[in-house]
């Protein structure tokens, strides 16, 4: 399949794998982007200051849960330890009934009913000292909220799901984060993602200096969230192949038979009746693999489970890039 404007879509990768994606990208002066959105637009776009499951574990002695308890969030087993009792560490649902959800040793904080973004936003004027229009009881509490809890902590963290809240409300408390690191140290933390996703932010961040979605038309790689999300290039007609990354065997996004497709995947079955298919393994099961522990939130080595011939993607988009490299014909997919 020949391609003038290709797409490469990464959903769940290790880290070799999304290392040759990039690689293959840029051979191949594709749009590279991850089909399964991590809901962490602000902090890809423009930065913030991070942490890991495992240091926030250890550390924290403030926690802050901003916004809905998601299902995927309550399994996420770095969740889990930092709701566990420690001593000297508090944790403090923000947002209107939100500590009712996790259990006894969670405090509730709300000011008001206002949605997540104003409540964060408010903290965030008052944690730079500005005014807010807040009177008696609310104006009290907020400002206690401020002085006790954000600025007397000595290593604070901020936990959200980020499929759940806004881009507006990640966006405050990235502001809020980074304000009250100036005094202490306060960190964003996203828990409750797809497995598998880190690994592309990951490597693409360490090759390119950009996290995706990338661009390597032009002369060199350029990041445009709003030009490259892969759904809405397929859905405008700016691609005209998809190459679909996958080492797991979820269904493909509904917009993917709006284009031809060659599939890397492990999936067992045909995708689409019409796609080109390479099957390849599951990492940490098919073949030794590193991937991103969800409990501490590092890339750790995972041995193999089964003794499989199946290739991993790495291999797989290896070979591809080689024939592209040997060809010297420009775009391809």
């Amino acid at each position: 399949m020949r391609s003038r404007a290709p797409l490469i879509v990464v959903d769940v990768i290790d880290l070799a794998g999304a290392a040759a994606a990039v690689e293959l990208a840029r051979l191949s002066r594709a749009t590279l982007d991850h089909v399964a959105a991590t809901g962490l637009g602000p902090s890809q776009e423009q930065g913030t200051l991070g942490t890991v499951p495992g240091e926030a574990a250890l550390r924290a002695d403030v926690v802050i849960v901003a916004g809905p308890i998601t299902e995927a969030l309550r399994a996420d087993p770095g969740f889990g330890r930092l709701l566990a009792e420690k001593p000297g560490r508090s944790i403090v649902a923000l947002g209107c009934c939100a500590g009712r959800e996790l259990g006894g040793n969670v405090e509730a904080f709300s000011i008001g009913k206002r949605p997540l973004h104003e409540q964060l936003g408010i903290l965030l004027a008052l944690s730079q000292g500005k005014p807010v229009a807040l009177e008696g009881e609310e104006a009290g509490a907020a400002e206690k909220f401020v002085e006790e809890r954000l600025k007397a902590a000595k290593y604070g963290v901020v936990v959200f799901a980020p499929d759940a809240i806004d881009p507006l409300s990640q966006f405050a408390a990235m502001s809020l984060c980074n304000i009250l690191s100036a005094e202490t140290r306060w960190s964003l933390l996203a828990l409750g993602r797809r497995q598998g996703q880190g690994e592309l932010i990951r490597m693409s961040q360490a090759l390119t200096g950009l996290a995706p979605p990338i661009s390597f038309a032009a002369s060199k790689p350029e990041h445009d969230p709003l030009l490259h999300r892969a759904g809405e290039v397929a859905r405008r007609g700016e691609a005209d192949a998809l190459v679909w990354i996958s080492a797991c065997d979820k269904p493909l996004a509904d917009w993917v038979g709006k284009l031809p497709v060659a599939a890397i995947t492990a999936q067992p079955d045909p995708i689409l009746a019409d796609a080109a298919a390479i099957r390849i393994g599951v990492p940490g099961v098919d073949y030794r693999a590193m991937c991103e522990d969800e409990r501490i939130g590092f890339v750790t080595a995972r041995a193999a489970r089964t003794q499989s011939e199946l290739p991993s993607a790495a291999q797989v988009l290896e070979a591809i890039a080689g024939q592209l490299t040997a060809r010297s014909k420009g775009a391809a997919a």
